[in-house]
């Protein structure tokens, strides 16, 4: 494993396998054990000079270690892993560096896989142990809202407020019940197209650009982990 000129990606969110952080940083130091005069990362330009190479493989696996430290010792607390995501943050000295921007993989993404790589999918919350269903879930809570009219109006207010994030889930609730389904489809890939226009990670913001389109209807079917990917198909049957 090497460097990218941006801050890594532990899981690719087409789908694949966990990217072991830990043995991340102890190629990184067999690589600073070399003492090289010339560093030819994966994608990205060159880094000359046996000392910019020292400095910059160090500050990249201190990042990596850092988080790494902070999320095993946050979910040695009990923490979960959206509390984890929540407050695991760089400190300032890496998180300037031109290197360790999230061009390509987030710090977010990272304690989340990490939080998954050692414990797996269960937080410790007891009630996650089971599911109920989705639609079930869905029409339940858009009836205590007061009904799929008034989610609507509340997901167009969130959007007009820059609450992005909020519109989207909201827009979900409607969709997994399949209530006000057309309007719920163009509101959240309005929501979405906001979300990525956001982002600094590539990834994210073409994801969320590509899942926009589709619920508008002129996008082609997005392939995840070999599968077809049809966003909004689950909801458009519902």
């Amino acid at each position: 494993m090497t460097i990218v000129e941006s801050w890594p990606n532990l899981y690719a969110i087409r789908g694949g396998q966990y990217r072991d952080i830990s043995g991340w940083i102890d190629s990184l130091d067999k690589m600073r054990e070399y003492r090289a005069e010339y560093l030819l990362p994966g994608h990205t330009r060159a880094v000359i000079g046996s000392a910019e190479v020292e400095t910059t493989l160090k500050n990249y696996r201190d990042a990596l270690e850092y988080v790494l430290t902070e999320t095993l010792h946050g979910m040695n607390e009990g923490r979960t892993p959206d509390e984890l995501a929540d407050s695991v943050r760089l400190p300032e000295h890496l998180a300037s560096l031109p290197y360790l921007q999230e061009y390509y993989g987030t710090v977010e993404w990272s304690v989340r896989s990490i939080y998954t790589g050692y414990l797996g999918w269960f937080d410790g919350n007891p009630t996650k142990l089971g599911h109920m269903n989705t639609k079930v879930r869905a029409e339940k809570t858009v009836a205590m809202m007061g009904g799929a009219g008034q989610v609507l109006a509340e997901g167009k207010a969130a959007l007009e407020r820059r609450e992005a994030q909020w519109a989207a889930e909201l827009c979900d609730l409607l969709l997994d019940c399949g209530q006000e389904m057309e309007a719920a489809s163009g509101l959240k890939a309005d929501a979405l197209t906001e979300l990525g226009r956001r982002q600094t990670s590539a990834n994210a913001r073409h994801y969320y650009l590509a899942c926009a389109r589709q619920l508008r209807g002129n996008g082609e079917t997005l392939k995840l982990n070999g599968a077809m990917l049809d966003v909004g198909k689950k909801q458009r049957e519902a």
